[in-house]
């Protein structure tokens, strides 16, 4: 369709006898619709990449041997697309990613973060401190299926009783649960947890459990189907 319209500009801006104000009129004319048939082919190439809203797999996932890449043999070294199921959250203060996963604990199962670049398990906060939970068997991170993009939907809470949309990523040793929570420090969106019975966006970094007042819940995936 587009070659048709470049051959068509090509001819009618070739004749001689179009008078100069005419042809600088089509001219102005043709650079619009060249521009509009770019727009509607970036749509049409993104509608044929990308099928949005479809359900996909979403679940907890172990790690393996202590680390989250799953499929580790490959020719060149190892494989990157576990890091592209992998559920983010927020980033630190140096811009590095910070992922959702979840740790047992007293009992429990505490929402927390993951720094893949430098933690070497699951860091939540309890009772004012900092904890890295590294046994594989003992925390877990947040999948996708393969072959889908993805991005978490946060939505902000004003109220702490406000949690009716939020999705439960975890539990208190009592059964009460938990959901992901992120707040911001300095440069960086710390994900952590938060409940009803809890005041603030509790979440770990630098050693010491934070407690923030204005944050935002997670309450769902937003998901792309690549075709």
């Amino acid at each position: 369709m587009k070659n048709l319209i470049y051959i068509i500009i090509f001819v009618l801006m070739s004749i001689q006898d179009i008078p100069a104000s005419a042809s600088n009129l089509l001219g102005g004319i043709f650079d619009q619709i060249i521009k509009t048939l770019d727009t509607l082919d970036e749509a049409i190439d993104d509608d044929k990449l990308y099928k949005k809203n479809i359900p996909v797999f979403v679940s907890w996932v172990k790690p393996y041997n202590g680390t989250i890449i799953r499929e580790t043999k490959i020719k060149g070294g190892e494989s990157s697309i576990n890091l592209q199921m992998i559920l983010k959250g927020g980033q630190n203060n140096n811009n590095s990613n910070l992922y959702l996963c979840r740790a047992k604990f007293k009992n429990g199962l505490h929402p927390g973060h993951l720094n893949i670049e430098k933690h070497k398990g699951c860091r939540i906060s309890w009772g004012g401190a900092e904890y890295e939970i590294r046994n594989p068997a003992n925390w877990e991170y947040r999948s996708v299926s393969k072959g889908v993009k993805h991005e978490a939907l946060w939505q902000k809470v004003d109220d702490d009783k406000s949690l009716s949309d939020a999705k439960p990523t975890g539990r208190e040793a009592d059964g009460t649960y938990l959901y992901s929570c992120r707040a911001r420090l300095n440069d960086g969106i710390y994900p952590g947890k938060i409940g009803l019975h809890l005041a603030g966006c509790h979440f770990p970094n630098a050693g010491k459990e934070h407690i923030l007042y204005e944050y935002e819940v997670f309450v769902g995936i937003m998901t792309w189907q690549l075709n």
